[in-house]
C-alpha cells in the first residue's frame, strides 16, 4: 500500500483480478459509447425491429465466445463488441416508443430501458446456481440460449409498425395511430411532407444540448457507483458482491423498481395536468443527478458501520432510476421524428 500522507489518505492498489475486471469493464463502456451512434445511422434504412434483434443477438454472440478467449487480448474486443450492440439498441427503442405509445404513457414504456439492471440481477441470482452446479462456462451457454428463445417470440409478435400487426384491433390500430408522431401508411399522406434532417439545425439546439448534458452526467454518476463506489465497498467494508451475496442484486431490483415507478408517477401527473410536462422532466432530472450526486459526496463518511455505505449505495442506484423518464423521455419530445 501507498501512503499520501499529505492527504491522509491510503491508496490500495488493485489485485491483477480486479484490475483485469476494471479493465473489461471500460472495455465495455467503449463500446457503449460509439453503440447509440451506429444504431441511429442504421435505424432509418433497417427498421428499429431489425436494429434492436440484431443488437442483441450481435452480443449474444460475442458472449457465446467468451469462454474461448478468457483473458486475452481478444477477450477485450468482445467486451467493446458487447457494449456496442446492447448500446445500439437504445436509438431503436426510442422510435418504437414514437411508433407505438401515446405521448401519456412514453414515460412508463422507457422506465423499462432501466430493466437492464433487473437482467444484471437475474444472471447474479442464474449465474451463482449454474457456476456451482455446472461450471463458469455453463452461463455463457445459458444465456445464449435465452436469447434464442427470446428471438424466436420477437419474430413472431413485434413489427416495426401498428398497422403491421394482426394481433391487435382496427379500433387500436386507428387510436395509436391518432395519438402518436409516426406517420401510418394507413392513413391519408400529409400534405407537406418534410424528411429531410438539419444537421446545422441539430448542433445548434439548445434543448438537444441539454438533453446530452444531462444524459452524461447520469452515466458518469452510474458508472462511478457501478466501479469506484462497488470497489469502495470492496476494499473498505469487505463486501463480496460476489453471485451469491444479496448485494450483487438488491441494489439493482431497486434501480429497475423506482425507474418505473417514476415512470408512472411523471404519466400521471402529466394526464391529470397536475404539473406541467417540462416540471415533471426537471424534478426528474434533478432527482437522479443532484440526490446521487450528494450521496456520492458523503459516502466516504459514513465512519465503521457496514451497512450506512451499503444502504446509500442502494440509495443512489435507486434515485438514478429517474433517468429514463427525465432526461430520455425528454429526448424524445423535443424531435420525436428523430428520436
Amino acid at each position: 500500500m501507498n501512503f499520501v500522507s499529505e492527504l491522509g489518505l491510503t491508496r490500495v492498489p488493485l489485485t491483477e483480478e480486479g484490475r483485469w475486471e476494471h479493465n473489461l469493464y471500460e472495455a465495455f463502456l467503449w463500446g457503449s459509447l460509439i453503440g447509440p451512434l451506429i444504431g441511429a445511422a442504421l435505424v432509418s434504412y433497417m427498421g428499429p425491429k431489425r436494429i434492436l434483434e440484431g443488437g442483441l443477438l450481435g452480443a449474444s454472440v460475442a458472449t457465446l465466445l467468451v469462454p474461448a478467449a478468457w483473458k486475452t487480448l481478444a477477450h477485450f474486443a468482445l467486451a467493446i463488441a458487447q457494449g456496442a450492440c446492447t448500446s445500439m439498441m437504445w436509438p431503436a427503442a426510442h422510435v418504437f416508443a414514437a411508433r407505438w405509445f401515446e405521448p401519456e404513457k412514453r414515460s412508463s414504456y422507457i422506465s423499462c430501458y432501466a430493466s437492464w439492471t433487473a437482467g444484471w440481477a437475474l444472471a447474479a441470482f442464474l449465474g451463482a446456481t449454474l457456476t456451482n452446479s455446472i461450471g463458469r462456462d455453463s452461463v455463457f451457454y445459458v444465456t445464449c440460449l435465452l436469447v434464442v428463445c427470446w428471438y424466436v417470440a420477437w419474430q413472431k409478435y413485434v413489427t416495426d409498425l401498428p398497422s403491421a400487426p394482426l394481433t391487435i384491433s382496427w379500433t387500436e390500430r386507428s387510436l395509436i395511430n391518432t395519438v402518436t408522431d409516426e406517420y401510418s401508411p394507413d392513413a391519408p399522406p400529409p400534405i407537406v411532407q418534410e424528411n429531410r434532417f438539419s444537421l446545422k439545425a441539430f448542433i445548434l439546439s439548445g434543448p438537444l444540448w441539454a438533453c446530452a448534458l444531462a444524459c452524461f452526467g447520469s452515466q458518469w454518476g452510474l458508472t462511478t457507483l457501478l466501479l469506484a463506489a462497488i470497489k469502495y465497498l470492496q476494499i473498505v467494508y469487505g463486501y463480496s458482491f460476489s453471485r451469491d451475496d444479496v448485494m450483487s442484486y438488491l441494489p439493482f431490483l431497486g434501480h429497475f423498481m423506482c425507474s418505473i415507478i417514476f415512470g408512472c408517477l411523471a404519466d400521471r401527473f402529466r394526464s391529470e395536468s397536475y404539473i406541467s410536462t417540462t416540471t415533471v422532466r426537471k424534478l426528474l432530472v434533478y432527482t437522479s443527478h443532484f440526490l446521487p450526486g450528494a450521496i456520492i459526496f458523503v459516502f466516504g463518511y459514513t465512519g465503521c458501520d457496514p451497512s450506512a455505505p451499503a444502504a446509500l449505495f442502494t440509495a443512489a442506484l435507486g434515485l438514478i432510476g429517474a433517468t429514463p423518464a427525465g432526461v430520455y423521455t425528454s429526448a424524445l419530445e423535443i424531435s420525436p421524428k428523430y428520436s
